[in-house]
């Protein structure tokens, strides 16, 4: 809904991805996606580079593989490492 309060529609999940992250590009197509943007115009570095007419390719990842952004995430990571047995 437009206040987000309720589900207007359940979405087809077989036609759907999850992006994961970190994710990869080369140096120099970022560092000119990034340039070109002002600050808000872009929510990531994906989006940057699809502003530029190029497309992310998908690769097959795990949702284990997380993105340590702030403290919180530490000791979720610190439990995957550990059900894994590398820690």
């Amino acid at each position: 809904s437009k206040d987000r309060s309720t589900v207007d529609k359940t979405l087809d999940r077989s036609q759907m991805y999850a992006a994961l992250t970190p994710q990869m590009f080369r140096c120099g197509d970022l560092l000119k996606a990034l340039t070109v943007f002002e600050a808000g115009s872009i929510t990531d570095e994906s989006s940057a580079l699809e502003a530029q007419g190029q497309q992310p390719i998908m690769v097959v990842g795990k949702s284990s593989n997380i993105k340590i952004t702030t403290f919180e995430d530490l000791p979720i990571a610190v439990a995957i490492l550990q059900q894994q047995g590398r820690l």
